[in-house]
């Protein structure tokens, strides 16, 4: 291979591994910016963590996984978590949310839950939102 068409592949796979690396960023981030904007158009009151935690519930996509009574969502890929609240501490429950492979549930719907199942939200929420869906998850009992 000549020293120009070297340099051409080179070329094309330092763009394809920046491109790849900029897709998973976005991809990573795109749920949360659209999060994000669905939040700013509603009306949330953040000063209330238990409706603050409802809402972010919904938006940041845990009723998508998660069957809970109270969000009405019946998805049946993480744990049930209707009645959370009187199984677990607070302190669980936020270790799950930051650190959701700090202790791998066995109550998901086909067995035990896989690692790296649900998304490290210590990642995306800042403390406020996560001290907010602690007090809404620890209040369904």
């Amino acid at each position: 291979m000549t020293a120009k068409k070297k340099i051409l592949v080179g070329s094309i796979a330092g763009t394809v591994v920046l491109l790849v690396g900029l897709g998973v960023f976005a991809f990573r981030n795109y749920y949360s910016v659209v999060a994000d904007i669905r939040e700013s158009m509603m009306d949330i009151d953040t000063a209330d963590p238990y409706t603050h935690g409802k809402t972010l519930f919904q938006t940041r996509g845990c009723v998508f996984c998660h069957t809970l009574e109270d969000a009405g969502s019946t998805a049946e890929v993480g744990p049930n978590l209707t009645g959370i609240g009187r199984r677990v501490d607070d302190a669980y429950l936020r270790e799950s949310i930051v650190n959701p492979n700090a202790v791998i549930a066995t109550a998901c719907p086909e067995g035990p839950c896989e690692a790296n199942a649900m998304p490290n939200f210590g990642n995306v929420l800042d403390e406020e939102q996560v001290t907010a869906l602690v007090t809404y998850l620890s209040e369904q009992e």
